[in-house]
């Protein structure tokens, strides 16, 4: 994560609080503020308060006037609909910016689930936006590339292949990725990235589960094989 995005998490037991706690935020200036303002909004984030709010800022695109003032007008809209009675989210976007705010209220409801595919969901680039930004997936990338059995060419560059520009070179590079030898591996190796860079943010599955090849990764998700093991068993 390099930064040019920022989550200001704000939580509270009264609307009225949110709205305080908005106001805190008014007077930041340039990115280095908003990105420090962003750090410590998520480090006293509270997900259990009964009112919560996000602000998804992106460096060089976002009004920071405009998107309080759209938070401003979701919060409104939500504490006048009366007292919290479930969860309640949704997005207002300031004309022509890539601005997100979402308003929770009420006590979040049942257990997060992690499901995992299995076989055939692979395809050639998948989470290639992760990989680009976050060690975590160069990590697990790395160590299937170690047991994977591709012969002559890596695993990653079965995933990630150097750039085509026909139809044919594009479907041979789809057919390599379908093979069981690349594939289940490649989903192994994608999907763990993906678990550990969520677990880098904190978030956990209570529950775990997966179709066919998935059912490893769920394993690992539970705790019960490693990453060494996993990328053994693809």
């Amino acid at each position: 994560w390099d930064g040019d995005i920022q989550i200001l998490a704000l939580s509270a037991d009264h609307p009225d609080e949110l709205a305080q706690q908005l106001e805190s935020l008014d007077g930041l200036g340039d990115w280095s503020e908003i990105r420090s303002a962003g750090w410590r909004s998520r480090w006293a984030f509270q997900p259990g308060r009964s009112w919560r709010l996000l602000l998804v800022a992106r460096r060089g695109q976002t009004d920071w006037s405009a998107m309080l003032a759209a938070a401003r007008k979701r919060l409104e809209s939500c504490r006048g609909a009366g007292p919290p009675v479930g969860n309640s989210s949704g997005s207002v976007r300031a004309p022509g910016e890539k601005t997100d705010v979402f308003v929770g209220a009420a006590s979040p409801s049942g257990k997060l689930a992690l499901l995992f595919p299995g076989q055939g969901s692979q395809y050639v680039g998948m989470l290639r936006e992760l990989a680009c930004r976050f060690p975590r997936m160069h990590q697990s990338l790395a160590l299937s590339n170690e047991f994977s059995r591709t012969g002559d060419v890596l695993l990653s560059d079965r995933i990630y292949p150097r750039s085509v520009f026909t139809d044919r070179e594009r479907r041979e590079h789809e057919q390599a990725l379908r093979e069981t030898e690349a594939a289940q591996p490649a989903i192994g190796a994608v999907s763990l990235g993906l678990l550990e860079i969520l677990e880098d943010f904190g978030v956990r599955g209570e529950l775990a589960g997966g179709h066919s090849f998935g059912e490893l990764i769920a394993l690992r998700a539970a705790g019960r094989i490693n990453d060494r093991s996993l990328a053994l068993l693809a």
